[in-house]
């Protein structure tokens, strides 16, 4: 009897120190995860506010590592694995929530960029109606506004799809402009035209009269002449 339990006894033990090297050999890989999450954090967590659409994303993540504490080097059988990877786990999740909401914020800069940019597009559009002379230029712009708004209304439109939205509504833009100008400068060339055409009218009209009046006065002169000598 005695030698069974004995035998027992160093069977229960052979077996409890093969689970706690088992349990020490989870415990060092369970802390390897968690000293790169905190790490990963910690990095994670020097974003700027401003670069978040939600700052408590940020707030988060800082108490999620904090709660994580420093792991402790050396595992004892009792180590909480459990813990650790609760800790882990809610790292990580804090960190995507904050990657989740530099994004957003990325896309609210993205989509208020290009909407600041219709709406210059759109009052140049407005302002530039019957003073362009060629009008194909504003029907062009209105397509690069109608482009901008279908990529502004996107969920999550791309910064490359933006930037072209913005290009062609500025390149449309510039061809409006340059389009004002021209018809400005053709409007004031006929101006001058038709004030040059009405002087030199009046001018002509002047000298006519002039020389109309000048035989007229010879005319008489002459009459007065002619009965004097009579």
């Amino acid at each position: 009897l005695f030698w069974w339990h004995s035998n027992s006894s160093k069977v229960s033990q052979a077996a409890a120190l093969v689970e706690c090297k088992a349990a020490a050999k989870q415990y060092d890989s369970a802390k390897k995860k968690i000293t790169t999450a905190i790490t990963n954090g910690q990095t994670s967590a020097q974003t700027p506010t401003s670069d978040v659409a939600d700052v408590n994303t940020i707030t988060t993540l800082n108490q999620a590592v904090q709660d994580a504490g420093t792991p402790v080097d050396t595992a004892t059988c009792d180590s909480k694995l459990s813990d650790a990877a609760d800790k882990t786990d809610a790292i990580n999740s804090a960190i995507k929530a904050v990657n989740a909401s530099k994004k957003t914020a990325n896309t609210n800069s993205l989509k208020s960029n290009l909407s600041s940019a219709v709406s210059q597009a759109q009052g140049i559009l407005d302002n530039s109606a019957g003073n362009v002379a060629d009008e194909n230029t504003r029907t062009a712009l209105q397509t690069a506004i109608t482009e901008a708004n279908t990529v502004a209304s996107s969920s999550n439109p791309s910064e490359a799809d933006v930037n072209n939205a913005i290009s062609k509504l500025q390149k449309a833009e510039a061809d409006v402009n340059a389009s004002m100008q021209a018809k400005q400068k053709a409007d004031a060339d006929a101006a001058a035209q038709a004030e040059a055409e009405k002087k030199a009218q009046e001018e002509a009209a002047a000298a006519k009269a002039q020389k109309k009046a000048e035989e007229e006065a010879d005319s008489s002169s002459g009459m007065n002449s002619d009965t004097g000598s009579n």
